[in-house]
């Protein structure tokens, strides 16, 4: 069964909320995505990105 018919499992978002836990940077951008809510998790690539478009990126 793929995974992207099971959307609505809790056991799936329990891992993609971990997988967050563990790894709450940006694979894009690199910058800390602070919430669950704003995180599009892989779970087959343990790959974690801003739901939307990165935010900018200030100058230090």
């Amino acid at each position: 069964m793929s995974l992207a018919t099971r959307y609505d499992d809790p056991i799936l978002e329990t891992i993609a909320r971990s997988i967050h836990t563990f790894f709450p940077r940006c694979l894009k951008c690199g910058q800390t995505i602070e919430t669950f809510e704003e995180t599009d998790v892989r779970i087959l690539t343990n790959r974690v990105v801003h739901r939307r478009a990165c935010p900018e990126q200030s100058s230090l």
